[in-house]
This record gives structure tokens, C-alpha cells and sequence, in this order.
């Protein structure tokens, strides 16, 4: 039978924040990206729902979906979202290699660390 009470190593705390932060800034860029496209198209059809209507209040709607759809556009929260994902799924992995197991180095960690800081660097749009 296996032992199921492995011994495991702490995190460092910095590191670990690291995750935390990555994680917090995946599901704002998650939230924002859903959010924006959501709000932009419920707007462009309220828009275009109130054409024969010349009133100027639904006017605000198209202004509304005008600019939620250039947010979505300028900021790319889906290429920032993919980038917080790939940086994670290196990471975690990482995190928990170092706990389990004795044979893994800090500098692998750090290292893990320094490439998911990379990819997000580069999903950046600018």
C-alpha cells in the first residue's frame, strides 16, 4: 500500500503570491473579456431595435455598443486571458513538483516563474 502522507515543501511566500496575482489578473481579463463582448452586442441590438424610434435616448445604446466593442478590441482581454492560462498551467505544475518532490530545485521553480512572466510579457498586446 502507498503512502498517502507525502512530505511536502512550503511555497515560498513571494512565489505564491505570484500565483495568487496571476490568478486574480486570469479572471479579471476572463470577466472583462465576457463582459465587454456580452455588453456590446446586447447594445448593438437594442440599437438596432430602436431605428424607426428617432428619440435621441436610444442613440446611447449604440454609443454603449460602440464602445464596448472598441475596448474589446484594443485591450484583447482573450490574448491576456491565454496568456495568464499558459503561464499557470507552467507554473502550477512547477509548484507542485517542488512540494512533492525532493529532487527539484528552487532554481526550477524560479525558472518556472521567469518563463510564465515571459508569456505573459508577450500576450500583452502593447
Amino acid at each position: 500500500m502507498r503512502d498517502i502522507n507525502m512530505a511536502s515543501r512550503q511555497i515560498p511566500a513571494e512565489i505564491e503570491s505570484e500565483c495568487l496575482l496571476w490568478r486574480k489578473y486570469f479572471n479579471r481579463w476572463l470577466v472583462s473579456h465576457y463582459s465587454l463582448g456580452i455588453g456590446g452586442i446586447v447594445t448593438a441590438v437594442l440599437a438596432t431595435m430602436q431605428l424607426n424610434v428617432a428619440a435621441a435616448p436610444f442613440s446611447i445604446f449604440a454609443m454603449l455598443s460602440l464602445i464596448c466593442i472598441s475596448l474589446l478590441f484594443q485591450l484583447s482581454p482573450s490574448k491576456r486571458v491565454m496568456g495568464y492560462a499558459e503561464a499557470l498551467a507552467i507554473f502550477e505544475p512547477a509548484c507542485n513538483r517542488y512540494k512533492y518532490n525532493p529532487a527539484v530545485s528552487f532554481d526550477e521553480l524560479q525558472e518556472a516563474v521567469s518563463k510564465g512572466k515571459e508569456i505573459i510579457k508577450s500576450s500583452a498586446p502593447f
